[in-house]
């Protein structure tokens, strides 16, 4: 007896009346022999999952150190100043002196203080 054959034979009455269909001559039309594996196949196999690329540090680092995404505040200027990056706190503190006008006597006041301890 062929695998399929054996299939076909060891179906369920209720599971084998679900898969044929009645033609219009009264005869019973059973499905290829094929299609109940394949269709257990399209429905069971999951979509495969696309892998990420291996984690560089080197890589995040770069991207920490752009600073083309616009984000200025007083508090990154802070930062800035405190781990020692004086030229960068004092090119923040001119972007938010751009950015609010309002405080730009305060900011430069701070970015003139920071200049002071650069050229020392």
């Amino acid at each position: 007896m062929r695998f399929t054959e054996w299939l076909n034979a060891t179906h369920e009455p209720a599971a084998h009346q679900a898969t044929t269909r009645t033609s219009r001559t009264g005869a019973v039309d059973h499905p290829p022999p094929g299609s109940l594996i394949d269709q257990f196949i399209a429905h069971s196999t999951p979509p495969p999952v696309a892998r990420t690329g291996f984690f560089k540090p080197q890589v995040v680092a770069k991207q920490s150190l752009d600073d083309t995404s616009g984000l200025v505040t007083e508090t990154l200027a802070r930062i800035h100043a405190q781990q020692g990056n004086l030229a960068k706190a004092i090119e923040t503190y001119q972007r938010l002196a751009l950015k609010y006008p309002d405080k730009s006597a305060y900011f430069a006041a701070l970015s003139k203080a920071l200049e002071a301890r650069l050229n020392k």
